[in-house]
């Protein structure tokens, strides 16, 4: 299922849904425990993904919360000893923690949809946006405004490489009114918007200023990601930190937050008419 490597983030997807069958059976870590032979302290870890997960482990484990025999092949078919870095590595002296996590997400992800009120999402900048806005940001350092922009242009090759991701975009009308910089520069980022939303990969859709406050508005930005073999993860970023949601109740609620914000968006072929008329009011 990997889209790109990063097996930390691999480890804490697999250990977050072995948690989730463990509280759903009732079973404390120190129950399970003495039902595997397994160290309670391994327990924790191979959860939270500090510790790698062995098929045999992941297995043992299952079996004794009684979780059913298809959920427990589905994960010992991914859950495996895996080696090297993460695709983001290179970056890492620039990466927090909780940024680093998301990366590796994004990266394994074959569907990502976005709900982006404030500016243009990271995946769809032109350069020149993407060190406008990197140099504004509060919490960047100008020394590293070069390799944070290199590091978000890599982001975006999920779009075109592959397999590429399935991605989709909704994006407010007020990111498309708020200049960075001088009018060329959000020509260049309108243009790159329209070229990428007739992708087949891609769907993007503007919510504008006439429509109705939806039942979504009031979520802020965030993502969901959606993997081929495991569970998906809502994402919604803070000033220095983020929230990583994955309880099933509350990844719903996102998901319906989603679905009212697609509903209320203009359509692809009407996002790209208004596009086209920003543009042309800019250039």
């Amino acid at each position: 299922m990997s889209q790109r490597t990063d097996p930390v983030a691999l480890r804490w997807l697999i250990g977050g849904e072995m948690a989730r069958f463990r509280e759903r059976s009732g079973l404390s870590l120190l129950d399970v425990a003495q039902k595997t032979n397994i160290g309670k302290t391994k327990l924790g870890h191979m959860e939270v993904g500090r510790y790698n997960q062995d098929p045999a482990d992941v297995q043992a484990v299952l079996t004794a919360c009684e979780t059913p025999p298809l959920e427990i092949e589905r994960l010992c078919s991914i859950a495996t000893k895996p080696t090297g870095r993460s695709w983001w590595y290179r970056w890492r002296s620039v990466v927090p923690e909780w940024l680093g996590l998301y990366l590796g997400l994004e990266g394994l992800a074959s569907r990502l949809f976005v709900y982006e009120l404030t500016s243009i999402h990271g995946l769809v900048q032109t350069r020149r946006y993407a060190e406008a806005i990197t140099a504004h940001a509060a919490l960047v350092d100008a020394d590293d405004v070069d390799r944070l922009v290199a590091l978000r242009l890599a982001r975006a090759e999920r779009l075109i490489v592959s397999p590429r991701l399935e991605y989709h975009l909704v994006l407010d009308e007020s990111a498309l009114q708020r200049s960075l910089g001088d009018s060329l520069l959000m020509v260049e980022q309108l243009d790159h918007l329209l070229d990428v939303s007739r992708r087949p990969n891609v769907r993007l859709q503007v919510m504008p200023f006439d429509r109705a406050l939806h039942a979504g508005a009031s979520m802020g930005n965030y993502a969901i990601l959606d993997f081929d073999v495991l569970s998906g993860v809502a994402y919604s970023e803070l000033y220095d930190d983020a929230l990583f949601i994955r309880d099933p109740g509350k990844l719903k609620s996102y998901r319906m937050a989603a679905q009212h914000s697609i509903d209320t968006a203009l359509s692809p072929a009407q996002s790209r008419t208004l596009l086209e008329k920003r543009r042309k009011e800019l250039a």
